[in-house]
């Protein structure tokens, strides 16, 4: 876009889409940068729907799993309230994306627009120049490690006589989160040293009065546990309680990976009682 047609005005409205600055009647509307983001490429195609894809290639990226639709959806709601949108301006066609329902006219920047900058002109080219050396720094530090948006199943902790058990029970995790997942599986037994996004983790521990099985999801970008759980049960159902547990931890995975787009998780009949170790 040049800069002499950056600034968007629709009635009271005018949105600068350089500085991502709101005001109604000349007065600062708070609005933060990515709901304002949002309104910018919304307003540059007023009149055309604008696909729920689109933006998430536009301002999220390809490689976003959990946070695209609940930022999404908070972008919109941050928008709405900025807008005051009682009067329809931002159209959800359900499904399929927005539509910005309102004429717009392209102004150039005013001798005001840059005396509200530091400095004036000169001023906005330090600090252009300053920002955008600072993004590229972040972006090569991100790039040289950056975890792959997969999910890792790590081996599971077990005593040694419980080995073979506790393998049957991580392959049909893998197998089952494989299968259902949209977000890519990688076993890290058979590639240890992949760098993913998500990794399960997990501790069997048996005994003749029960089973007992730890498991978790970790953020590996700053090592939160997003989920956790215990499932437990009687010697006896060992063997047919694995494909059960698998299905749980798929569904439960899936949901906190996916978000909204994921099935909810079943509600299925209880495992039998835990007992305490």
């Amino acid at each position: 876009m040049r800069s002499d047609d950056r600034t968007f005005r629709f009635g009271e409205l005018e949105l600068d889409s350089h500085t991502l600055e709101l005001r109604r009647n000349g007065v600062p509307v708070k609005l933060q940068q990515q709901p304002a983001r949002l309104l910018a490429v919304l307003v540059e195609h007023a009149g055309d729907l604008v696909t729920r894809e689109t933006l998430q290639k536009t301002l999220w990226g390809d490689d976003t799993f959990v946070d695209f639709d609940r930022g999404l959806n908070y972008s919109i709601s941050q928008i709405r309230v900025a807008l005051g949108d009682s009067a329809g301006l931002l159209e959800t066609l359900r499904g399929r994306g927005y539509r910005f329902n309102v004429p717009v006219e392209r102004r150039p920047p005013s001798a005001a627009d840059f005396s509200r900058e530091p400095g004036g002109r000169g001023g906005r080219r330090s600090t252009v120049i300053v920002v955008l050396a600072a993004v590229v720094v972040v972006a090569l530090a991100l790039l040289v490690r950056r975890p792959q948006p997969a999910i890792g199943i790590a081996p599971l902790t077990a005593p040694v006589n419980e080995q073979q058990w506790t393998n049957a029970l991580r392959s049909q995790i893998v197998s089952h989160l494989a299968t259902a997942s949209r977000t890519p599986v990688i076993d890290l037994v058979a590639n240890p040293k992949a760098d993913t996004r998500w990794r399960v983790e997990g501790r069997v521990d048996r005994s003749d009065a029960q089973y007992r099985v730890t498991m978790l999801l970790r953020d590996t970008r700053d090592g939160s546990v997003r989920w956790s759980d215990i499932f437990a049960g009687r010697p006896g159902d060992w063997v047919d309680a694995q494909s059960e547990m698998a299905e749980r931890m798929t569904e439960i995975i899936r949901y906190r990976i996916e978000g909204p787009s994921a099935p909810l998780p079943m509600r299925r009949a209880k495992l039998p009682s835990r007992v305490k170790l």
